[in-house]
Formats: C-alpha cells, structure tokens, sequence
C-alpha cells in the first residue's frame, strides 16, 4: 500500500483541528446587544412563597452585623430588608434570607451599572425557588450539598421581555476547602466563618450567571439552553 503523502496528511490534520474548533466554540455572546442597548433601570430579589435557610445561618448573619460590619453597611442592609419584611417584622434580626437576597442584589446592581451603556432602561428581577445547605449527615455520607435555584428575566421599558429563563436556572457553587466531606471536610468546614463564607458563595454563583447572562463576552452553551433571548428588542434600538 502507497504511504500518505506527507503533505496531504498536513490538510487530513488541519481540517480535523477546524471541525474540532468549530464544534467546541462557544456560541456568540447574547450580552453583546444588551449591554450597547440598555442601561440599568431597576432591580428585586425575592422568594417563591415559604422558603426558609436553617437557622444556624441567621445566627451568623447576627453576629456579623453585631462584629464585622460597618455603620453603612448596616443601614444599607436595613433598609433592603424593610422591602422583604412583613410590616410587623420590619424591625426583626438580621436574618440569613434577606441576607442571601440583599447580597445578589447589590451584587447585580453593582455588575448592571457598571456594564450596561445603552439608553434604553431594562429591569430585572430574580426569583429564588429553593436553597440547599451543607449539614453534618450529608457531610460525612457525600460531601458538601450546596446551591441555589431561581428564575430570572429582563424587561425593557414597554415590559417586554428582553431575557428570561426558560427553566430553573442552578449555577454551580464553588467549592469550600472541605466539599470531599468525610471527617476531614467536617474539620475543614467548622467554624461559625464557613457559615458567612456559604452564603457568600451561593450569592455570587447566582448573581455571576446573570452577569455573564446580560452582559458577558460569551456564554456557555449548555447555559444558553436555559435562556430565552428577544434579540428583536436590542436589534430595534440599534438601526
């Protein structure tokens, strides 16, 4: 049999690189538009009806608004709370719902208005389904179980929709030290910080996926899945 000629298994090998790129690029980025089109306009965080984070965590949330936090931090927390509350619990603890929820808050609207440079004003509101929290059984059986479920959309000026989710959307959460669990992980995630540093990480995985969602340079493919785009409104402001 006549070998391959030297130069052609060069182009066999080039092509096979090519369709290789093509198949792993990511998808053009939807935020592209929106951030040229928009600009920030309003923003909520609420819950789907009943939802609760276990209590251990609003005892952290307590304790780090007795000893960490600022004088403007905590009227600024305040305040964000007195939206959320019942008016017979406006003045109630610092609890680690609301705590959860003013955190994806400031953290999208520091995001929005820094990125968006349109004109034309966009709202977005995020709703949280469920939570899931770390505890000492599923610890030691499988390791850490952490994360959080919502759905979120955009609107523009007229309420139509700019970008919505088009089914729960569950980013993953980065890993604290002892997410291997077991005995070790236990050791690793003791402490009432951990507790702090759990929901610090559940507000900036949910308020991340937004972010890139709106305003990112690309967006992975499998999450485009989960998101519905009204190209039409962005196009529009563009001619």
């Amino acid at each position: 049999m006549r070998p391959l000629d030297s130069k052609f298994i060069t182009l066999i090998t080039i092509h096979i690189f090519l369709l290789g790129a093509c198949a792993t690029a990511a998808p053009k980025p939807i935020g592209q538009k929106v951030r040229y089109a928009y600009d920030f306009n309003q923003l909520s965080v609420t819950y789907a009806p009943d939802h609760e984070i276990p209590d251990r965590y609003d005892k952290t949330v307590v304790a780090y608004f007795s000893d960490i936090a600022d004088v403007a931090e905590t009227e600024h927390y305040q305040a964000f709370a007195k939206t959320m509350s019942e008016p017979s619990s406006k003045d109630a603890p610092p609890n680690a719902e609301h705590f959860l929820a003013w955190m994806i808050h400031e953290q999208l609207r520091s995001g929005l208005e820094g990125s968006l440079s349109g004109s034309e004003p966009i709202d977005v509101s995020l709703t949280i389904d469920s939570t899931t929290w770390p505890n000492a059984v599923g610890m030691l059986l499988v390791g850490e179980t952490i994360g959080i479920k919502y759905d979120f959309e955009a609107t523009d000026a007229n309420s139509e929709i700019v970008l919505k989710s088009t089914r729960v959307i569950s980013p993953a959460v980065e890993p604290s030290a002892g997410s291997g669990g077991g005995l070790l992980g236990m050791a690793l995630r003791s402490g009432e910080s951990q507790h702090l540093r759990d929901l610090q990480r559940v507000a900036r995985a949910a308020s991340n996926f937004v972010l890139i969602a709106l305003t990112g340079s690309e967006i992975d493919k499998n999450a485009l899945k989960s998101l519905d785009y009204t190209e039409r409104a962005a196009s529009n402001l563009e001619q």
